[in-house]
């Protein structure tokens, strides 16, 4: 049935480039890879962002998409589980994309206005620029917590390298992270050498991106 919902209802509704995460064709790797040459990044992450997304939120969100009532209220039960989105339904990354993405248009609306590089990646926020917009940080956040609470433990400003959607990003350069590269070769050890491993296969891909 969620199947069915997101073949039917849900993917027929095209979100913008910035949006990443959940949409066919975007990934984590052209989410880190549209911040590559902007020497000062941010990065913030929404906390528990699917319990946080309510049925009353999916429920005004299907109505907004134009449905009745009564079905917005079928159509909610389905995709939520007790009361809230589930993390891992078939549904769950477009349900959560809509839900946020209002929010969405006013966090991109400020960031053109400075000529911040704006990109979410599910719950994963990032911006970059080529100057130093560390003052942004705050009226950026300000925009999100009226609605969602904000990871601060994952919440940073750099002017060098940066982690993005758990990859490294500086300013010609994307890679993975010292630790990815340890499984990798700890992967190597155990298999064939003529049978890349998945990780190195994921390797190969960001290295070519």
């Amino acid at each position: 049935m969620q199947t069915k919902i997101k073949s039917r209802v849900l993917a027929k509704f095209k979100f913008p480039q910035y949006i990443k995460g959940g949409i066919r064709g975007q990934d984590n790797i052209k989410n880190a890879k549209y911040h590559i040459g902007n020497k000062y990044k941010f990065a913030t992450d929404i906390k528990d962002f699917f319990p946080s997304i309510f049925e009353k939120a999916v429920f005004h969100t299907f109505n907004e998409l134009g449905y009745y009532p009564p079905i917005s209220r079928i159509l909610a039960k389905l995709v939520t589980f007790e009361g809230v989105l589930p993390q891992g339904a078939p549904t769950s990354n477009h349900i959560a994309n809509l839900v946020f993405f209002p929010i969405d248009l006013k966090v991109f609306a400020y960031c053109a206005s400075r000529k911040i590089k704006y990109t979410r990646y599910v719950d994963d926020l990032s911006f970059s620029a080529a100057f130093d917009f560390s003052l942004d940080s705050y009226p950026l956040i300000k925009i999100i917590t009226p609605y969602f609470k904000v990871n601060r433990k994952k919440t940073f400003f750099t002017s060098g390298k940066a982690k993005f959607t758990g990859l490294m990003v500086g300013n010609s350069s994307l890679d993975v992270d010292e630790a990815f590269k340890e499984r990798m070769k700890e992967d190597s050890n155990i298999l064939e050498e003529s049978k890349p491993t998945p990780r190195y296969r994921y390797y190969r891909r960001v290295r070519n991106a």
